[in-house]
């Protein structure tokens, strides 16, 4: 971020103005001791602040020390942030008791009337430096990412309710008043501000705080994405977000609008990044020209003030899971979803031996974010369904190519017909994913919207049916692609895993939801079942293509392949191109009806009916 004169007169004018505040706090509270009380009273304040303020002085200096150190990689200020509060409580904490406990024999030292009168102001004063570790700490880190209005909103809240406090007690109370006072002033604002961190909120105040949040998101972003062709826009209406980032609808007063996105994070900014980078890449990927036009353009991307944005073009379309409660449209919303995405999987894959470093971002990775939510009792059936998971899929060969990463139905738009007609949210693609899961994933979150069960609960009881549910559907979808099939189970729990990993990721909320927990995540893990993976190699596929006419894209054709009597299977085409033709093509092959055991969604999701 370039340093201007602008910036740093922001800067120090907010700190300047907080630091004024936090003064008067420290230094101005003995002279309205003394024009209060007496200065019999004030002096005894004065030995009294000056033994409880060596307290406050740990977490300060470890917060000069943390935004020496983290001004250049602002990043990671959350992370020091955490660090400061752990190391400085493990001083402060058993050093406030002792003083608290001592207090009347610390102070006998001065003489017996200062023992008498300020033994309980010194009590509370020194245990106020326990939650003052928390407000110091977000001061520390304040400047560090540049945040004004936190910088000048602690202290001077601190200073008034301090002063205010002492005030209007100390007639009845003496100086004990203002011990009291440092306390509960140090506990009111350290109380909220881990109420706005707080990853689980009741449901009438959680969303009034996201939506502050993200209002302050917006004015520190300002009009910095609007410039060049983009003058004059404007905001429009928020469509989501969270506590760290917002999607809202901007654009000229009249004519097509385009959506703001913004992230207030270290983890937010990156995956918003990673966003950018796979747009721009999908856009520009020959392979795949004509299936791009299905995904959005970035409009602008930059950084403001720590916070980083980027502005998309709007894709026409409603999110399809709408669709999936009809039961009409559901058949067809799902052929077409799966044949969008097979169609981006085809034109990218490649079989590949499966490495460490894939094993590492499909299971080890994802199973860490998981077994960390998880009680003691079953982080060991956690590792040992994690060691199956890779001991069955490592050094096999396996399709491998660009993947959505979060391919459900929150994530596809559709028309009024009910086929895809964009695919948003890209953070978590992956340009060597396993194609699979991208087809698993959707059936499962399908089932999941359909059903309106917990995925937890559907995971297990699809690992539980013989075969499981659109088994068909997902052994056509690996034989299209080459390689060797991975058992559907596998796949499912692959699946599971990958949503449930990226929910704990992306929002701590999850985590701290015990509902959430237990009925989808550790429902899974203590079934438990032995993933027995089994591999089965592909065979030799004729390519039988099958033809929709119109220039739609999300209706071109997906290469369906039938597995032939013998033969290794070879690479897919790698002709991607649209069609050249309107004309419908030959009519597809007759397919065997399903077997009674095969449920509904093996029906239903079947590419090309």
């Amino acid at each position: 971020m370039p340093v201007t004169a602008a910036a740093i007169a922001r800067f120090v004018r907010a700190d300047y103005a907080g630091a004024v505040f936090w003064q008067v706090a420290m230094f101005g509270l003995p002279v309205v001791v003394l024009g209060r009380l007496d200065a019999v009273a004030a002096a005894t304040y004065g030995v009294v602040w000056t033994i409880a303020q060596s307290l406050y002085l740990v977490t300060s200096g470890m917060g000069q020390s943390m935004v020496a150190h983290g001004a250049a990689e602002p990043g990671r200020a959350e992370e020091a942030r955490r660090a400061l509060v752990r190391r400085s409580l493990r001083l402060v904490v058993p050093a406030a008791v002792v003083v608290a406990a001592g207090a009347p024999l610390v102070l006998w030292v001065f003489g017996e009337h200062y023992a008498e009168t300020g033994a309980a102001a010194l009590a509370l004063a020194a245990l106020s430096a326990i939650p003052n570790v928390v407000t110091a700490s977000t001061v520390s880190t304040a400047r560090v990412r540049q945040r004004m209005g936190v910088l000048f909103a602690v202290p001077a809240s601190v200073t008034v309710l301090v002063v205010t406090g002492s005030w209007l007690l100390m007639p009845a109370l003496g100086i004990t008043a203002v011990g009291l006072s440092w306390l509960l002033a140090q506990l009111v604002v350290a109380g909220a501000i881990l109420l706005t961190r707080a990853p689980w909120l009741p449901p009438p105040l959680g969303p009034k705080l996201d939506t502050a949040r993200a209002t302050l998101l917006l004015r520190r972003v300002g009009a910095a994405p609007f410039g060049g062709a983009m003058t004059g826009w404007a905001l429009r209406e928020r469509l989501s977000g969270g506590s760290t980032s917002v999607v809202v609808e901007v654009g000229p007063a009249d004519g097509p609008g385009a959506l703001l996105k913004a992230a207030d994070t270290a983890r937010g900014s990156v995956e918003l990044r990673w966003q950018t980078e796979v747009l721009n890449r999908l856009h520009t990927d020959p392979r795949i020209r004509h299936w791009a036009v299905l995904v959005p353009r970035v409009l602008s991307d930059g950084e403001v003030r720590g916070s980083y944005y980027a502005v998309e073009s709007r894709l026409a379309g409603a999110v399809s899971a709408a669709g999936l409660v009809d039961p009409a449209l559901r058949r067809r919303l799902a052929a077409s979803a799966i044949a969008t995405v097979s169609e981006l999987h085809r034109c990218t894959s490649e079989v590949v031996r499966v490495g460490d470093d894939d094993l590492r971002r499909w299971v080890h990775d994802r199973m860490a974010v998981v077994r960390r939510r998880l009680p003691p009792a079953l982080r060991a059936d956690a590792r040992r369904l994690e060691q199956e998971l890779a001991d069955g899929l490592r050094g096999r060969r396996l399709a491998v190519g660009w993947t959505h990463g979060d391919y459900g139905p929150g994530n596809i738009l559709t028309g009024p017909d009910g086929r895809v007609v964009g695919v948003v949210d890209w953070c978590n693609a992956d340009p060597r994913g396993l194609l699979a899961l991208d087809v698993m994933g959707f059936l499962i979150l399908s089932g999941v919207v359909a059903e309106g069960e917990q995925l937890g609960d559907l995971v297990v009881r699809w690992l539980a049916q013989t075969p499981p549910p659109a088994h068909d559907v997902v052994a056509r979808s690996q034989r299209m692609h080459g390689g060797e099939l991975v058992d559907e189970r596998v796949l499912c729990l692959l699946a599971w895993l990958q949503h449930v990993a990226q929910s704990l990721v992306k929002s701590p909320q999850y985590g701290a939801n015990p509902v959430w927990m237990r009925r989808n995540v550790r429902a899974v893990v203590q079934q438990r079942p032995r993933c027995s993976v089994r591999v089965r190699p592909c065979r030799r596929a004729r390519p039988s293509p099958q033809r929709v006419p119109g220039s739609n894209p999300a209706r071109w054709p997906v290469v369906h392949r039938v597995c032939a009597a013998a033969g290794p299977c070879g690479p897919p085409p790698r002709s991607c191109s649209p069609p050249s033709s309107s004309r419908p093509g030959p009519p597809p092959p007759a397919r065997p009806r399903p077997s009674t055991a095969t449920s509904h969604w093996a029906t239903r999701t079947r590419p090309g009916r």
